[in-house]
């Protein structure tokens, strides 16, 4: 069984083994995108190896974290310009009149958030050089987990949120549509993310090999 926690970097995972410590990148891994593996038989992770005493990647459980109503009480400010100006633009401009339009805003939204998260994956990857002076390209292992074809039904859920937001957007004709563009835009964000948890919370307990230099040590 894989023993896996969070590290202070969003996209690296901390996993403990009898072969030792090591940091597991989320982000490299094959099927590149796990929220799209619907159910694959082999997923792989890049990682490197760290000694068992190194607690410079541990998160600070200390440290304390803005919460939820503080965050709605942050963004709602923006959230309310966002609605005036995108109101203004779907009503003045008559963009309801250009379905093909609409549905390019639509997409543009989700394109965005993806956007984004690939932007925050790379600051991870600064900050794993900032805090361990490690590159990217010093990979020493690689993780085999053999997932039997398990299921991960997270890119349905998505979809049937997507699908939803979209008939809600198209059908809408007075304004609202900028809200229902911020919304998509956070879904898709969030289940982007989601994907860094998938293989802590779906593969934990399943049979893993761990590679260094074309050898193979069956866990």
């Amino acid at each position: 069984m894989l023993r896996w926690s969070n590290s202070k970097i969003g996209r690296y995972k901390i996993i403990d083994t009898q072969k030792g410590r090591f940091i597991v990148d989320t982000f490299r891994s094959t099927p590149k995108i796990l929220l799209l593996a619907t159910s694959p038989s082999i997923v792989k992770f890049k990682m490197f190896q760290i000694s068992s005493n190194n607690d410079a990647f541990n998160k600070d459980k200390g440290k304390p974290s803005i919460g939820t109503l503080s965050i709605v009480l942050i963004t709602q400010p923006f959230v309310t310009l966002i609605y005036q100006l995108g109101k203004q633009l779907f009503i003045n401009y008559s963009v309801n009149d250009y379905m093909i339009f609409k549905v390019f805003l639509f997409i543009l939204s989700i394109l965005l958030s993806i956007g984004i998260y690939m932007f925050v994956s790379k600051v991870d990857e600064y900050k794993l050089k900032k805090i361990g002076s490690i590159e990217t390209t010093e990979y020493s292992h690689d993780l085999v987990i053999k997932t039997n074809g398990q299921k991960n039904y997270s890119i349905i859920s998505f979809l049937i949120l997507l699908i939803l937001m979209a008939f809600i957007y198209l059908k809408s004709q007075d304004g609202t549509e900028a809200v229902i563009l911020c919304v998509v835009s956070l879904i898709t964000f969030g289940f982007m993310m989601i994907s860094r948890y998938i293989a802590q919370t779906n593969y934990k307990e399943l049979e893993y090999e761990i590679r260094e230099n074309g050898n193979s040590d069956v866990k």
